[in-house]
């Protein structure tokens, strides 16, 4: 896969290392990722099911449905998206003061 000129580019506002990822769009795809995971609970087709019976399968993909859940994950993503917010505005405060 070829990468246009402008993304091979540093990016100056982080020092010359690679470009980021906003913060908004983070959390969007974990919102994603982490409901779509728990609603995947719902869908008991018999090949998901015995993916399910490993470990590994039941730790990935869980076993069942939990509503509370969906609000757990609001709730950590926006603590990991609030403490994200303030690690950057603290480091664009020190780096105002050098």
């Amino acid at each position: 896969m070829s990468r246009s000129l402008e993304q091979m580019r540093p990016n100056q506002a982080n020092g010359g290392g690679p470009s980021r990822c906003s913060p908004a769009r983070i959390v969007l795809g974990a919102f994603c990722f982490a409901w779509s995971v728990e609603f995947l609970q719902l869908y008991h087709a018999h090949w998901i099911d015995v993916l399910r019976s490993t470990r590994l399968g039941r730790l990935v993909l869980g076993t069942s449905f939990n509503s509370p859940d969906l609000i757990a994950y609001v709730a950590g993503i926006a603590l990991g998206a609030l403490a994200e917010c303030l690690y950057l505005n603290e480091n664009q405060r020190a780096d105002q003061k050098v």
